[in-house]
């Protein structure tokens, strides 16, 4: 059984990384964050793997 990779909300992203909404639109566009999945219409998210590299890279 395939096991789904793990999503994060905009809300715990910004939580996480404390970045407002706008930053990370602003980075993603310039591709120095990772890029977001649509996890449901109007709805996205980013996979927790994505995130905790990025968080892994700045330190």
């Amino acid at each position: 059984m395939e096991q789904q990779a793990a999503l994060l909300s905009k809300a715990r992203v910004i939580e996480i990384t404390s970045l407002s909404a706008t930053t990370i639109w602003r980075m993603m566009k310039k591709g120095e964050f990772p890029k977001s999945v649509r996890a449901s219409m109007g709805r996205v998210a980013w996979h927790k793997s994505d995130i905790d590299k990025w968080l892994s890279e700045r330190s």
